[in-house]
């Protein structure tokens, strides 16, 4: 069982992920359903062999977060009910994905399917973005194509993609001398094409993570390894152009938006410090809380450590805390894990787990290393 449930867990995630930009429910619903399915799957065979389930800490933080949301809607800390729900079922479907993870020896396969998953999606979305920018996949035309990178609609989940599947390319590209090259050109591609997206945050952090994840390591030739990939990630972006990034990085108070939204939710926990305003609600308490309108919609806070604050209050704050100090001690066991930390660092100025396909993946990799250990 434990190698089809690998096939499945990849199956679940990459159609999530493929379908992220649709303007519906469904795509997300596939997640959570073939989770709690493929959990319930993994408790109904553990029951029936007697054997004990593999478990980890960091199920916890997930757990908590979930019956927390429940507590939100049985004792009315809830702006809008049915955003809270919906949210409870999205950490359930985390806690139940990690599980199923847990379950599953076949830890290589699983990051082996990722790795070369995220290759492709780079790939396509690298083309995509020159010859067809207002199409996702050249088919299906998005009103917005400003940030559209390959299935994400928002180019910083798409940067956020590249920046878990790095080091699945830096680390055997450090190890494995005789597909060195090979490695070395796909963790370049994926560094260029966080340039063609033209995330700023994304731009730095893959930069920094990829001299973590070489620095970390104790092969004698990294320094060589890492040069070899910057310069292929140079060369690459030399082709496909930085334009769109340098434009960026030049855009007078860029970021003005975003400090109102931070003020107005810290406004909010100021009077819901405890309970929060509710679980998937930011975007509705919002309005209540706006210093400013500027006649947009929005969406998210920018920073998903604020807005766990402000939906949770310093209960779930506190959960999510625990959960990526205890993913700093997993860097320590498996190198790869650096993807997940940085994914947590952009999260202090975007909102990366607010998409349920990234968050997915996260919890996916912790889970994946907690089982390697075994």
């Amino acid at each position: 069982m434990r190698s089809w449930s690998a096939t499945v867990l990849c199956a679940i995630l990459f159609v999530s992920i493929l379908t992220a930009w649709v303007p519906a429910r469904w795509p997300v619903s596939i997640l959570e359903v073939g989770s709690f399915v493929l959990a319930l799957a993994w408790i109904v065979k553990l029951a029936h062999s007697n054997e004990r389930p593999h478990l980890s800490p960091m199920l916890m933080p997930l757990a908590f977060v979930a019956l927390f949301a429940m507590l939100q809607i049985f004792l009315h800390w809830t702006v809008a009910m049915p955003e809270t729900e919906r949210m409870v079922l999205a950490w359930f479907s985390y806690g139940a994905l990690a599980f199923c993870v847990l379950q599953t020896a076949r830890v290589e396969l699983l990051l082996r399917c990722l790795l070369v998953f995220g290759m492709a999606v780079c790939l396509l979305s690298t083309l995509q973005a020159f010859t067809s920018p207002g199409a996702v996949f050249w088919l299906f035309p998005v009103p917005d194509p400003v940030h559209v990178m390959g299935p994400f609609l928002y180019h910083t989940h798409y940067a956020n993609l590249m920046e878990l599947t790095l080091p699945l390319a830096l680390i055997p590209a450090l190890t494995d001398r005789t597909k060195r090259l090979r490695y070395c050109l796909m963790a370049g591609a994926m560094i260029a094409s966080v340039i063609v997206s033209a995330s700023r945050g994304g731009f730095v952090l893959i930069c920094v993570e990829a001299v973590v994840v070489v620095a970390s390591s104790g092969q004698r030739n990294k320094w060589a390894v890492l040069a070899s990939v910057l310069v292929l990630a140079g060369a690459l972006t030399a082709v496909v152009g930085w334009d769109a990034l340098a434009s960026r990085f030049h855009i007078q108070n860029a970021d003005l938006g975003r400090l109102q939204m931070l003020n107005s939710s810290f406004d909010m926990i100021r009077d819901h410090p405890w309970t929060g305003v509710g679980l998937g609600n930011w975007p509705t308490a919002y309005p209540s809380y706006a210093r400013y309108d500027d006649g947009l919609f929005a969406n998210q806070a920018h920073n998903d450590w604020v807005q766990w604050t402000a939906e949770g209050g310093f209960t779930v704050l506190g959960a999510m805390l625990l959960l990526m100090a205890w993913t700093v001690r997993q860097v320590r066991h498996c190198a790869w894990c650096v993807g997940p930390l940085f994914v947590f660092i952009h999260a202090s100025f975007d909102y990366p787990f607010q998409k349920p396909q990234i968050a997915a993946l996260v919890f996916t990799m912790l889970a994946a290393s907690s089982r390697s250990q075994r």
